[in-house]
């Protein structure tokens, strides 16, 4: 399970990276006007899909540690 947090992390913190040094505007998350690549925010919305997945994984593990 710590592997799986450590590479959901990495994934985010790259992600969060790329968009600091893209030379873009800056991505303001609890505003609905943002002016951000459509490519970026699809990006980030595959990326965001994924780790709910992991996530789930996740939680399927804690399931059958528990049990």
């Amino acid at each position: 399970m710590a592997s799986l947090y450590r590479g959901v992390a990495e994934r985010l913190s790259s992600f969060r990276y790329k968009v600091k040094t893209s030379g873009g505007e800056d991505l303001h998350y609890n505003a609905i006007d943002t002016k951000a690549n459509p490519d970026l925010l699809k990006e980030q919305a595959d990326l965001l899909e994924s780790i709910l997945q992991v996530e789930s994984i996740i939680a399927e593990k804690a399931k059958q540690i528990l049990a």
